[in-house]
């Protein structure tokens, strides 16, 4: 596509998603989500009225986390991301308050078992990253590999000959890959990456994790585009949009930054961006074929949508206006 129907679809979705939701969403990870490829629509095409809608939905939480700002909840902490967005752009220390304590407090901690499903990953490790490079602390990223270490290897969620991730222990070792599990790790990695500095110890690590996982998900597309909502079969075959997104997100972010091979992936990114652009956005800008909030594979339809999803295509669509620029 050209850069300008990339806008022009970005534009035509988020402008849907907004006005059938006027009010602020969650600060839960749905939410968080969402806001997270707002803003990511933002940098993209300028539009005011979606920063505005990002600095409603901040403010209306103060700019803390659900659960209170001592949680350690993963899921809780995916607002921190949106919160950060943000204050990156105004550098108002009290923007990232309560992220900074919660994520403290796991820093301070020796616990490290607490991302016991994959999702978290996604949730809570581009807090440790980012927090890590404002406040240049290398203790952060201590903590984020012990806690990544801890999902990866001691509860053995990575299946590094396949090159995906099983959901949750009830999971493990069998032949269920979660499409959207494998998205939220995915673009975690590719979060991660954009932002560690590559002299730390655990860089070369989460590169080639990020590389094997985007060998993985290329021979798993399907000739439409999209990616099943299971990885590992056939359960739920048919259209799925959040984990096609992520997908979309981290292999384009891996193109655009000279990580992946052009000659490769360049049909994987036309295919899947085809699926979402054509036939997952409706006519009226609704982004479908979403599989709706859980833990494991699952159905969807053509009208199905999700405030996560959506702003997964928003972060894809933002890599995809980077690439064609």
């Amino acid at each position: 596509p050209s850069r300008a129907e990339v806008l022009t679809t970005m534009e035509k979705v988020n402008n849907y998603w907004i006005s059938e939701n006027p009010k602020p969403d969650t600060n839960d990870w749905t939410g968080a989500t969402y806001y997270t490829g707002d803003l990511a629509a933002y940098d993209a095409t300028g539009q005011s009225t979606y920063l505005s809608y990002a600095l409603s939905w901040a403010n209306e939480y103060h700019y803390s986390l659900k659960g209170g700002n001592s949680t350690n909840y993963a899921d809780y902490q995916a607002a921190g991301q949106a919160y950060i967005g943000l204050y990156q752009r105004h550098k108002s220390a009290s923007d990232i308050a309560g992220i900074t304590e919660s994520i403290n407090r796991m820093v301070d901690s020796s616990v490290d078992n607490e991302w016991t499903w994959i999702d978290a990953i996604n949730m809570s490790m581009p807090d440790f990253a980012q927090l890590g490079s404002i406040y240049k602390k290398t203790s952060y990223y201590t903590k984020m590999y012990a806690l990544y270490s801890y999902t990866k290897y001691s509860l053995g969620l990575y299946n590094p000959t396949v090159g995906l991730w099983w959901e949750n222990s009830s999971y493990a070792n069998g032949s269920v890959y979660w499409s959207r599990g494998n998205g939220w790790v995915f673009a975690a990695h590719a979060k991660v990456l954009s932002v560690l500095p590559t002299s730390d110890p655990h860089y070369a690590e989460y590169l080639a994790t990020f590389k094997a996982m985007a060998t993985a998900l290329a021979t798993r597309q399907q000739p439409g585009g999209y990616w099943n909502s299971d990885l590992g079969g056939t359960d739920y075959a048919g259209p799925e949009s959040s984990g096609t997104s992520f997908f979309l997100y981290g292999i384009v972010w891996g193109l655009n930054n000279g990580i992946l091979d052009q000659a490769t992936y360049l049909p994987v990114v036309e295919n899947a961006w085809n699926f979402l652009a054509n036939t997952a956005v409706q006519s009226s800008g609704l982004l479908g074929y979403v599989q709706p909030s859980g833990s494991g594979p699952g159905p969807t339809s053509q009208t199905t949508t999700e405030d996560f999803g959506v702003g997964a295509f928003l972060l894809a669509a933002q890599q995809m206006s980077l690439f064609t620029q």
